[in-house]
C-alpha cells in the first residue's frame, strides 16, 4: 500500500507543478508501483495452483473471479422457427 500511496502523492505532485523533475519522480514510482503489484497477482495464481489440491474452493473462487460477464444466455431459436425466452423453455428444448 506504501508504494501505491507513494505513486498517488508523486502524481498529485506533479499536476500541482509540472516540472521534468516531478514527471520523473512519477514515472519511477509508477513503473515500481505497476511491476510490484504483477508480482504479487503472479504470487497469487502461483499459491492458487499450488493449492488446488487441497483448496479447491478457492481455486473455483479465483475461476469465477475472471469469467464473470454480464451477459446471460441469449434468446434461442428452435428449428421450427418460434423463439425461447425463458431459461425454463430453453432448458427443456
Amino acid at each position: 500500500m506504501k508504494t501505491f500511496k507513494k505513486k498517488r502523492k508523486c502524481w498529485y505532485k506533479y499536476r500541482r507543478n509540472q516540472t521534468s523533475g516531478n514527471y520523473e519522480e512519477y514515472r519511477i514510482a509508477r513503473n515500481h508501483a505497476t511491476s510490484l503489484q504483477r508480482t504479487v497477482h503472479k504470487e497469487i495464481e502461483k499459491s492458487v495452483a499450488a493449492n488446488v489440491k487441497d483448496n479447491p474452493k478457492s481455486f473455483w473462487k479465483y475461476v469465477r473471479s475472471k469469467t464473470k460477464n454480464g451477459e446471460g444466455i441469449s434468446n434461442l431459436e428452435k428449428e421450427d422457427g418460434t423463439i425461447l425466452y425463458s431459461n425454463l423453455e430453453r432448458l427443456w428444448n
